[in-house]
């Protein structure tokens, strides 16, 4: 069971690093901080602290899951990139007369 107004902390820890979420219940509301975000989440079946720890690894796996899209796209736009001086400069097109 859970205590109205009672801060609370759940820390998951993934690999060699530390995540911490703190939280409190009030009104049969739980109102969580994940990193510098405040979320609200109405009170279920399942402990509030059960809530929390889910909150915190979805947030660790959308983290993760983005790293990797943005390491593979940074390592396709290197392979694909123009060799030399870099990218060609556009030119405007002067108006015909």
């Amino acid at each position: 069971m859970h205590t109205e107004h009672e801060v609370r902390a759940v820390e998951i820890v993934d690999n060699g690093t530390a995540y911490t979420a703190t939280y409190y219940v009030e009104h049969g509301v739980i109102v969580a901080k994940l990193d510098e975000q405040v979320m609200r989440v109405p009170v279920g079946l399942v402990d509030p602290h059960k809530t929390v720890r889910a909150l915190l690894a979805a947030r660790i796996q959308r983290a993760a899951r983005l790293s990797k899209h943005r390491d593979e796209w940074t390592s396709a736009t290197a392979e694909t990139a123009p060799r030399g001086r870099g990218r060609p400069k556009l030119v405007p097109l002067e108006p015909e007369t």
